[in-house]
């Protein structure tokens, strides 16, 4: 079934709260999933204002998205993401400032089912030995990958290593056909999109040279080989 653009809810003016909200009270309905979103920030006041977002299924279990993201005086932020939201994840947002910032949100929603788009893995945080985040199943292939990498601390640079492994190899930049070292400043967001192909048994594998400090979003579209 195709998906269906679709305003996840109408446009919301964001807290201040150093508490995160549910952004909208939104949270993907059972059998469906959420494609493509487009967050809209828009800064109605006449100061600058700082915006931070999280992932999850709930408060307990969300990761960074943005951290204190800067919208200027009066301006307008779109943020298109290829992530995908599976039944019951949320949106979290905050702001510097009560009333400050409206935050819209469209995606395609999608029948559970049928749909091809996938989240790779529960959003986590990068642990500092390279693993394997997602290996391609039998039968398939992986297209239109993209990575979110978050960094949720507030001091000191960070440096992450991503790998796209071939089926049947090690781990690291040896065993790669290709990697990529991803440095972020404090509170900074780097989205990798990626149109390579993965074939059945490839693998995506990540480190960083801290663990627990750097959160990582995967989604990408999987299809028959």
């Amino acid at each position: 079934m195709a998906g269906t653009p679709k305003k996840l809810f109408d446009p919301v003016q964001l807290s201040g709260n150093a508490a995160y909200g549910q952004a909208g009270n939104y949270s993907v309905p059972a059998g469906k999933v959420i494609d493509g979103l487009e967050i809209l920030l828009v800064n109605t006041s006449q100061a600058q204002r700082t915006v931070s977002l999280r992932l999850g299924s709930s408060s307990g279990a969300r990761y960074q998205l943005y951290n204190d993201l800067v919208l200027p005086a009066g301006d307008m932020l779109p943020l298109p993401l290829r992530q995908v939201l599976p039944a019951g994840n949320r949106i979290y947002a905050r702001a510097s400032a009560d009333n400050a910032v409206t935050m819209h949100l469209s995606g395609m929603e999608e029948d559970a089912a049928d749909a091809v788009p996938k989240r790779l893995w529960a959003a986590n945080f990068v642990q500092a030995a390279v693993g394997d985040f997602y290996t391609v199943p039998a039968n398939k292939k992986l297209i239109n990958v993209e990575l979110i990498f978050c960094h949720s601390g507030a001091a000191g640079n960070r440096e992450v290593n991503f790998y796209l492994t071939p089926s049947g190899r090690g781990t690291g930049l040896d065993s790669s056909a290709g990697g990529r070292r991803v440095v972020l400043p404090p509170k900074d967001t780097v989205v990798a999109s990626l149109r390579q192909v993965l074939n059945a048994g490839d693998k995506i594998q990540i480190g960083a040279d801290t663990a627990d400090v750097v959160a990582v979003h995967g989604s990408g579209y999987l299809v028959a080989a």
